[in-house]
């Protein structure tokens, strides 16, 4: 329980990013389990925990079903709405949204490589997008 509780706020910037595109959706859910994975061992996790149900399970689940609260949020602001519009008519809290920051600390604070969760992070009611 420990370690799925500490992987939910690192695959969430992963799954707000996932939006429309199957390519580019593989490719996120490819390197947002790589990223989980590095993040995880650097606080002692075995890398063996993130191929069960609460790493690879949990990611595909997640970023696979328009249930869930973060694809949600991805789908939407693929379709160009704002994120202060989409927080407000949701109906429940998409956690990935306020975590976005943490993970970033906690990322400088490892010193690992976490190239996507590194990009997006939350400026007031703005998910900022940045790939350079």
């Amino acid at each position: 329980m420990a370690i799925k509780t500490m992987l939910e706020p690192v695959r969430d910037p992963s799954f707000m990013c996932c939006r429309n595109n199957f390519s580019c959706w593989i490719v996120i859910i490819t390197r947002g389990l790589s990223e989980m994975t590095v993040i995880g061992t650097a606080y002692g996790a075995s890398p063996l925990t993130f191929l069960g149900l609460a790493g690879v399970g949990d990611l595909f689940l997640t970023c696979s079903s328009p249930t869930s609260r973060n694809y949600t949020v991805g789908y939407r602001l693929g379709q160009g709405e704002k994120l202060e519009d989409i927080i407000k008519t949701l109906g429940s809290v998409a956690e990935g949204v306020e975590t976005a920051k943490s993970v970033k600390r906690i990322i400088d604070e490892l010193g690992v490589k976490a190239p996507i969760a590194t990009s997006v992070s939350v400026e007031g009611t703005q998910i900022i997008f940045d790939l350079d």
